[in-house]
């Protein structure tokens, strides 16, 4: 039949033998009840692997057992995680736990609180423990730390053959037996531990990256045919001596307060990277001229480029007392540096005092070819020293100096304010400097046109002035 639309009605759909229509229903769902189907439970078919991943974002053990309530397919399943983190469980909460992990683990983390009550047998009982995960579970990472406080019962460190990365904090450590090897170890990280590093280190034959802060020891002890990189971080009581002798290290970072009668020794002929923060401890250590002390030096060595930084202050109380050592002498024990800088830079801290004596002084000690100067409390303008202020020594005829600074090329001054010591300064350097190819001048709106006038006598070196 066709409609006044165009659309044609079909016919209807002859009866199904038997005079009954067909009708179409949705297939029934199976219900829980007596006598009928239980709904399957899908999550629980997948794979393994997948529902390992899903434990895995669970990140922590003790969420991840408590899945073990959802069906009997779940109860062991979280023993089987690859990556097992603990976060401050007790420690038979944690000898339970292990106990139930079946297999090797790839990564293990335990970060732990020790009751103090239980600290001396507590430590006996980590120290087993310790030996059965590295015995049983050989994890490739394993990383133990202790919080609140330090445990101070001593703990034996297990050998963990297979493992290749190993953290360590808060604790003192008693070495394995002679003989055992970290064979596999390559990056070793210690963090306010108590551990002879001379005695450790000859047992991890193939170690190349070690992570050193707050040792809990006054000497460190650092030799290693395989060792890369070295990072040493020492906040606590000052260290009293450093030894490093590794052929193969080319990446050192040194941050460090340093004892009185602190000894250096460096070995590493491939090094290409190195800082070396050193806290001086002024109160305790004199070192520098009458008045002017140092208060930290910094040496850094990147891409061939030798740097210097010595922060140097001026402390009126120290006039009567002569320093213990010298600039130059500080320098040659503490720095890595060769016999040429290639930049020295200076933090001075010298409020209404002269400078350029201190300077000149400094320039001496090493050849340099860069020299960066930071005044941060400048002398201002009609401000004298006292007679016979011993900010000018040790030369106090310096304006007069004829020096040779064959190797200087590049200044760079910041801080100035037109004083008559900075003009001196400037024309000492430009009558001294014998390649002079470029200075930068950052100084106060006060004696901008001054420093422009003594640059512009001098056009062959490239200056530029700034306001600050």
């Amino acid at each position: 039949m066709q409609l006044r639309s165009g659309r044609r009605l079909s016919p209807p759909r002859a009866p199904a033998p038997g005079g009954q229509r067909r009708h179409r229903r949705p297939p029934r769902r199976p219900e829980a009840g007596a006598g009928g189907d239980v709904e399957e439970d899908r999550i629980s078919n997948l794979h393994d692997d997948l529902l390992l991943a899903i434990l895995a974002r669970l990140r922590f053990v003790n969420e991840a057992a408590r899945t073990s309530v959802l069906a009997r397919r779940w109860r062991a399943l979280w023993t089987q995680l690859p990556e097992l983190f603990y976060s401050f469980p007790t420690l038979c909460s944690l000898e339970a736990s292990l106990a139930q992990v079946t297999g090797p683990v790839l990564d293990l983390y335990i970060e732990m609180l020790l009751d103090v009550d239980e600290e001396s047998a507590g430590a006996g009982r980590v120290s087993s423990l310790l030996h059965d995960i590295a015995e049983r579970l050989a994890p490739k990472t394993f990383s133990l730390f202790f919080n609140d406080h330090i445990v101070e019962e001593y703990i034996t460190l297990a050998c963990f053959r297979t493992t290749t990365t190993l953290r360590l904090g808060v604790c003192y450590l008693d070495l394995p037996p002679a003989g055992n090897k970290f064979e596999a170890l390559t990056t070793l990280q210690l963090d306010l531990c108590c551990i002879e590093l001379a005695d450790l280190l000859p047992m991890c034959p193939s170690l190349r990256h070690l992570d050193v802060t707050d040792l809990l020891l006054s000497e460190v002890t650092i030799h290693s045919p395989s060792l890369e990189k070295l990072k040493v971080e020492a906040d606590g009581p000052p260290i009293f001596s450093i030894d490093i002798s590794a052929p193969l290290l080319k990446e050192a970072a040194l941050d460090i307060a340093v004892d009185p009668h602190f000894s250096f020794s460096f070995s590493a002929p491939m090094v290409e990277k190195i800082f070396w923060h050193c806290t001086i401890d002024w109160e305790e250590e004199n070192v520098g001229l009458p008045c002017m002390r140092l208060s930290f030096l910094d040496y850094s060595l990147r891409r061939g480029v030798h740097q210097l930084c010595l922060h140097i202050g001026y402390f009126a109380y120290y006039l009567s007392e002569a320093p213990e050592r010298s600039f130059a002498q500080q320098i040659e024990q503490l720095s890595l540096s060769p016999h040429k800088l290639s930049v020295l830079e200076l933090k001075l801290d010298i409020k209404r005092h002269a400078f350029v004596p201190l300077l000149l002084h400094l320039l001496h000690i090493r050849p340099v070819k860069a020299l960066n100067v930071k005044l941060l409390h400048a002398r201002q303008i009609g401000i004298q020293c006292p007679l016979n202020c011993p900010c000018e020594e040790p030369d106090n005829n310096w304006r007069n100096l004829n020096i040779s600074l064959t190797d200087l090329e590049v200044v760079t001054l910041d801080g100035f304010n037109g004083h008559d010591d900075e003009v001196d300064f400037l024309k000492v350097l430009f009558r001294c400097v014998t390649v002079f190819k470029r200075m930068t001048v950052k100084v106060s709106s006060e004696g901008y046109d001054r420093i422009c006038s003594i640059c512009e006598q001098y056009p062959h070196v490239n200056c530029n002035v700034y306001l600050a």
